[in-house]
């Protein structure tokens, strides 16, 4: 686990993990963790939601071997990222009643004051942004 804080500019936590099933809930609470230290416990429940959307869409895919989580300290709140190497974009969907997935962006839109997706050269990052 690495915190930074950084002389100048925004405080960050970044992290690697193996996109498997039990890296959202290491990445859930290592995000815990690091809101407690920057004092934004208010923040806690929908960080760790919207980190769980966001890391369970990664190793879904199952297309890749490694996800990285990184929460970034704004003026506003925090903004938490999931990057990854598959150039497939993530697209909000409507699920029926009787769908057992297909929810997670649209909670993520709900918990989050703004959302979106960078395509990387390699990959995208998907990331949220949470008001205090």
């Amino acid at each position: 686990m690495t915190v930074t804080a950084a002389p100048t500019g925004p405080q960050a936590y970044s992290e690697q993990y193996a996109a498997i099933g039990p890296a959202a809930r290491q990445a859930r609470d290592d995000a815990e963790l690091i809101l407690m230290i920057w004092h934004m416990d208010s923040l806690i429940y929908r960080v760790k939601q919207v980190v769980s959307e966001l890391m369970a869409n990664v190793v879904e895919q199952r297309t890749v071997k490694k996800v990285e989580m990184q929460l970034i300290r704004t003026l506003l709140g925090v903004r938490v990222s999931v990057t990854d190497s598959c150039n497939k974009l993530p697209v909000a969907q409507s699920a029926a009643p009787t769908d057992e997935d297909g929810r997670g962006l649209v909670l993520v839109g709900a918990l989050s004051d703004d959302w979106g997706c960078d395509p990387l050269p390699v990959g995208k990052r998907v990331w949220a942004d949470l008001h205090l």
